[in-house]
């Protein structure tokens, strides 16, 4: 046997993935490998020496032979495992050797300690035994890349008459060129440069298939530590990839089958929405045109039934949506809670007063007020448990209570509950009456409206939260409904108190604002130059949250940034414009802010209803325009480009394809721009670019490396468009060229550059963060 013949057969004992265990003709336990170890988590030199029947049963025990590998099951008091067993003839005779374990510190050898010794000198005739047995490719070669050995496993792969034809071949007597080339590559990194690799190989058979195997190749030495040869051990894994093709591609079909749902229910939304609405409108019209009291009574109850099935229809496609939700779709963001549920008293307070019901709010002073959650579910559910109480509530009142059961550090654990003292709910319905479609009573006796949905949503958006909902109620006394839901408590400085039930006025001299806006940054600036021009504001940040708002306030001005997520700005405006038609609300001045060349979004925004449409990011002169143009009652839809529009209009993509490499030019933090956008406010920019370095850009840059990970490239152009829009109010602004060019390539339709430009996208946001941490740090 060959100094290579050795090594290699001394280091596969210990490479091999499966547990081998060398055994004396006594079960005397003579070596392990690592893997081994590793399955019954206790160290060789616990294991040498010891007898075998302590950790195997007597029918495995026959099993073994002195020529062949054979499975047995290993058990400790807390693992066990399945290991290749070989037993080492014996090359002392005696007999009456004892198995106690040897102990430390005597100074003549015990008979075992012996038996162990000698193995040690003769350990290549039994792995030369174990090698030929092994049930995967072994193979090894000296530094001349000539191969000296290789398993039976190996050599049937091969087609080799018996593992030792393999000796003296090279990679040109046993493959194909193409493969041979791949084997050399990597083999000659482990020879050459010392260094193991685990890596994927193909094998290409004559037939054209090709098989996949994953391998481990590591460096074989000579006593003085100089390279002779290499090992390597390989592993068929084709069907495990083939698996993980077809997980991939069953995974983009159910993608895709997602999609078209998600596309299926918005565009049957709009088209049957738009339908319904227009009847209602009609219908509204026709009241108001007729003489006829029988007829106005009749355009009246066409006008009713038109509300009932937009209702209904709203009601199936939020069951829809809340029936296929996932945790990935939770939109948690920082609120104020206490605020956010005196809005929804507010919206519910007329309707109680109404019915001559009281509506009472008790938020208990351990309640965090500022928390991040997903707001917009959360008041979904409290809307629909304190609808479903006035509804159900002929006398009496309501009570909406709000407690703190749990908060540790910066979490917390917060209970709701919604109680009346309406009709109960007989015990027998308990278990059904979040059901899908349950209803108390049937519709068909039309003593309650309602389509069985309510509760069904509430359920299911409790459960995304990451809580349960239950109910409590005794027929003819009343019902409460109760649920818990975990939550992180916002880092935001505020007093806590208790809100009183809202007043729907406001001062007349204040002018009031809408900003609607994603980007966190873009939104803080917007807001504080609203302040610093005079307006007080509301925020949103979604289209979704402003329809609400506009819904329970009158805005002197709304500003809209174009791309939003969800309920883009023109559809905002769209439904904005609706929304007061069929109210018969006066139309509200909105401005949308549009991240590309203000040419490109015009004609879509106007047509959307939209007063008139800027270029970011906007400045205090804008913001002083709006005011006096709009404070005056001015609202009808401007057609000329006003004076604070900028002459030179930047277009979206550069003209040549080389120029959209070529960012060098701009600067990755342009301070002064920056106070000039932030009013020369420094502690806000300050604040603004310490929010970007350390929460917003690292949470969305993670998001679009996830979202190229998956090739869900749609959503990498949306948050490249939501990194810029924050990038152009603090003077990133080769971040803002990177992300643009990244985002418009896109939407363009061309594809062959993208990789390129979501690469130099990384690389420049990556150098912004540094180059504004470094600025922050000199303040």
């Amino acid at each position: 046997m060959t100094t290579v013949d050795g090594q290699a057969l001394s280091t596969l004992l210990q490479m091999a993935q499966e547990p081998i265990l060398l055994v004396s003709e006594e079960y005397i336990i003579l070596d392990v490998n690592h893997a081994l170890e590793d399955k019954l988590i206790l160290k060789k030199n616990l294991l040498i020496g010891a007898s075998l029947t302590n950790f195997c049963s007597k029918e495995d025990l026959k099993k073994i032979s002195k020529s062949n590998l054979k499975k047995i099951t290993l058990k400790t008091k807390k693992n066990k495992c399945i290991c290749y067993a070989l037993i080492i003839e014996s090359l002392t005779q005696d007999k009456k050797e004892t198995v106690a374990r040897p102990h430390e510190g005597n100074s003549q050898a015990t008979p075992i300690e012996k038996k162990i010794e000698d193995y040690s000198n003769t350990n290549y005739q039994y792995l030369e035994a174990i090698i030929s047995e092994i049930p995967v490719s072994v193979y090894w070669m000296n530094k001349d890349y000539i191969y000296l050995g290789c398993s039976n496993s190996m050599a049937k792969l091969l087609n080799l008459q018996s593992r030792h034809d393999i000796v003296g071949k090279t990679y040109a007597d046993l493959y194909d060129k193409k493969s041979a080339d791949f084997y050399k590559k990597s083999d000659k990194s482990v020879i050459e440069k010392g260094i193991s690799l685990s890596l994927e190989e193909p094998l290409y058979q004559p037939d054209g298939t090709k098989l996949i195997y994953l391998s481990k190749k590591v460096p074989l030495h000579d006593n003085n530590r100089k390279i002779i040869g290499m090992l390597g051990i390989s592993t068929d894994i084709t069907e495990r990839k083939q698996m993980e093709i077809d997980l991939k591609l069953a995974k983009e079909a159910a993608e895709a089958a997602d999609r078209a749902k998600t596309e299926f229910i918005a565009n049957m939304s709009h088209d049957l929405r738009t339908p319904i609405s227009g009847v209602i409108g009609m219908a509204e019209i026709l009241e108001d045109a007729l003489d006829d009291n029988e007829h106005k009574t009749e355009a009246h109850m066409i006008h009713d039934s038109g509300e009932e099935l937009l209702s209904m229809f709203n009601d199936i496609i939020d069951d829809i949506k809340a029936g296929n939700i996932n945790y990935e779709e939770l939109q948690e963001e920082a609120f104020d809670l206490y605020e956010s549920i005196n809005d929804l008293i507010k919206l519910e307070l007329p309707t109680a007063i109404a019915k001559q019901l009281g509506l009472h709010l008790k938020i208990d002073e351990t309640v965090p007020r500022n928390i991040i959650s997903d707001r917009k579910k959360i008041q979904r559910i409290l809307l629909n448990l304190l609808g479903n109480a006035i509804k159900f509530t002929k006398t009496g009142s309501i009570t909406v209570e709000v407690k703190c059961v749990e908060h540790n550090n910066d979490r917390a654990r917060v209970q709701f509950s919604v109680s009346d003292t309406g009709i109960g709910i007989p015990k027998e319905w308990h278990s059904k009456i979040f059901e899908r479609f349950f209803r108390s009573t049937p519709s068909y006796k039309g003593i309650y409206k309602g389509y069985g949905l309510g509760l069904h949503i509430a359920s299911s958006y409790v459960k995304l939260l990451g809580g349960r909902i239950t109910l409590t109620s005794i027929e003819g006394k009343g019902s409460t409904f109760q649920f818990e839901i975990p939550c992180q408590i916002a880092n935001i400085s505020d007093k806590k108190s208790k809100p009183s039930l809202p007043s729907t006025q406001r001062s007349s001299n204040s002018l009031l604002c809408l900003l609607i806006e994603d980007n966190v940054a873009a939104l803080k600036v917007l807001e504080a130059l609203v302040t610093k021009a005079g307006f007080s504001y509301k925020s949103a940040t979604s289209g979704e949250e402003a329809l609400n708002l506009i819904k329970l306030i009158s805005f002197d001005l709304i500003v809209t940034d174009i791309g939003l997520p969800g309920i883009s700005g023109t559809e905002f405006c769209s439904l904005t414009r609706q929304w007061e038609h069929d109210n018969k609300k006066a139309p509200q001045p909105i401005i949308g802010l549009t991240g590309h060349a203000r040419e490109t979004a015009y004609e879509e925004c106007i047509a959307s209803g939209m007063n008139d449409v800027f270029t970011k990011p906007a400045n205090l002169e804008l913001i002083h325009s709006l005011i006096k143009r709009f404070s005056l009652g001015d609202s009808s839809i401007e057609q000329e480009k006003m004076d604070t529009t900028p002459d030179i209009v930047l277009h979206d993509l550069p003209a040549t394809e080389d120029e959209l490499f070529q960012l060098e030019k701009y600067a990755l933090l342009d301070v002064e721009e920056a106070l000039i956008n932030c009013g020369n406010n420094k502690a806000l920019l300050t604040e603004l670019l310490t929010l970007m370095t350390h929460k917003e850009v690292p949470e969305d840059l993670e998001k679009m490396k996830n979202a190229y990970a998956i090739h869900d490239f749609s959503m990498v152009e949306k948050l490249a468009h939501k990194i810029k829009s924050g990038a152009v109010y603090v003077g990133a602004t080769r971040m803002k060229y990177a992300c643009q060019f990244l985002e418009r390539y896109w939407k363009s339709g061309q594809r062959d550059l993208f990789e390129k430009l979501y690469q130099q996208a990384l690389l420049v946001i990556d150098e912004s963060i540094h180059e504004i941490s470094h600025w922050l740090d000199n303040q």
